[in-house]
C-alpha cells in the first residue's frame, strides 16, 4: 500500500481535505444542515489559526467554538440585556466542558491540519491524555497556510483574506459584547473610568 501515500504535501493536504470532508458526510447524515455546519465551523476554525498573530490556546479554542455554536443556533447576541443575564453564564452553557472534548472538536473539525505545541504535555494515565486550557494549536506548518491561502485544491476551505478576516471580526465583537461587564458602558472608551476597564 505503499504506493497510496501520497507523493508531496499538496497531495497531502488533500487527503486531509477529503477526510474532513467524509466526517461533513457523516455529520450531514446526523442533523439538518450537517454537512454546511461542519465545513463552516471547519473554516471558522482554519481562518482563525491562519490569521492569528499567535499560536490559539484550547481556552481561546473553546470560546471561538462557542461563540460560532451560539451562532449556529441562530442565537442573536445583539438582543442580550446585560442588566438582566450574567454574560459569562451565558457564554459557558455554549462552551464545551473540558480541554479534552475542545481537542476532539479541533480534530475532528481540522483533522491534521492544526498541532499542538508549546506546552502541551500529554500524560498517559488510564489511557486518558491530559489537556491543559492554556496548551496551543498552530497550524501544521507554513505549506499548510501556503495551501489554504492560495490553492484552488483548498476548496471549501480556501481562505480569502476578506471574508476571513470579517468573520474573525464579527465573531470577536459577539465575544466582546458577551465578555463586558453587566453594566452599560459609554460608547467612547475615553468616558470610562478604571473600574471599566
Amino acid at each position: 500500500k505503499l504506493s497510496s501515500l501520497p507523493q508531496d504535501l499538496e497531495q497531502c493536504y488533500e487527503e486531509m481535505i477529503r477526510r474532513i470532508m467524509r466526517g461533513a458526510e457523516r455529520d450531514q447524515k446526523r442533523v439538518k444542515n450537517g454537512r454546511e455546519l461542519h465545513v463552516a465551523k471547519t473554516k471558522m476554525m482554519l481562518s482563525w489559526a491562519t490569521y492569528a498573530c499567535r499560536p490559539l490556546t484550547f481556552g481561546e479554542f473553546r470560546d471561538i467554538i462557542a461563540i460560532g455554536d451560539m451562532q449556529e443556533l441562530s442565537f442573536d447576541i445583539t438582543n442580550i440585556k446585560t442588566s438582566n443575564v450574567s454574560s459569562t453564564s451565558l457564554l459557558s452553557e455554549y462552551r464545551l466542558g473540558t480541554e479534552k472534548q475542545v481537542h476532539k472538536a479541533v480534530l475532528h473539525f481540522c483533522g491534521g491540519f492544526l498541532e499542538p505545541i508549546g506546552s502541551i504535555k500529554y500524560m498517559h494515565t488510564q489511557s486518558r491524555h491530559h489537556v491543559s486550557d492554556t496548551d496551543v494549536r498552530q497550524l501544521l506548518h507554513r505549506s499548510a497556510k501556503d495551501f489554504l491561502l492560495g490553492n484552488d485544491r483548498a476548496t471549501p476551505f480556501l481562505l480569502q483574506p476578506t471574508p476571513s478576516s470579517y468573520s474573525i471580526s464579527v465573531l470577536a465583537l459577539k465575544y466582546l459584547k458577551l465578555s463586558l461587564p453587566a453594566t452599560k458602558l459609554p460608547m467612547d472608551y475615553q468616558d470610562w473610568d478604571a473600574r471599566d476597564f
